[in-house]
């Protein structure tokens, strides 16, 4: 980003991306107890309380991700005056696309949690190399042709549909190999 949209968009980015970390962070406290649990779970047949805390968990990481991200975007100036004690100048499109950015990264935590406690590697595996073959040539033109704010909307783009809409579109298959199984 640097040398692409100069220094000054690539400290803002830092800036934000360190301050809006907080939340996935924070939730993934959340996730890694529910790993074994699920696994427990799903080997005693229990699919009722999966499904069930599934859906509970995808729920809460986005509400509460969105509820964090919110408050993280209104409150902006006044935190980083607290935090670095100067103001800092950054888009509104910004700081929406890393609000959003929590919610997608929530979501898509919740469900990587699931996805590895039932053994399912190979979508992820399949998303995590489309992720870097797309991801790397499409940020460095969106931050050498629109900076900062271009390299968080592809990566809420990517993740969007690279991620979420084919596990969201494949989830009966999911949740039928995993009932299938047991």
């Amino acid at each position: 980003l640097t040398a692409l949209a100069g220094p000054s968009d690539a400290a803002t980015f830092a800036i934000v991306q360190r301050l809006f970390s907080v939340v996935p962070m924070g939730l993934a406290m959340v996730w890694v107890p529910l790993w074994p649990t699920y696994r427990d779970a799903l080997a005693a047949g229990d699919n009722d309380w999966v499904a069930r805390t599934f859906r509970r968990s995808v729920l809460a990481a986005t509400g509460l991700a969105a509820i964090a991200g919110a408050c993280l975007a209104l409150g902006f100036e006044p935190i980083t005056m607290f935090w670095l004690g100067r103001a800092v100048p950054t888009s509104v499109l910004l700081l929406v696309g890393f609000a959003t950015w929590c919610v997608a990264d929530a979501a898509g935590a919740a469900v990587a949690t699931f996805l590895n406690a039932a053994e399912i590697m190979r979508p992820q595996l399949m998303v995590a190399a489309a992720l870097v073959l797309l991801g790397l040539p499409l940020k460095v033109w969106a931050a050498s042709v629109h900076g900062a704010d271009g390299v968080i909307l592809t990566t809420l783009c990517l993740r969007m549909l690279v991620n979420l809409l084919p596990l969201y579109l494949f989830r009966r298959r999911i949740a039928a190999a995993i009932w299938n199984r047991t």
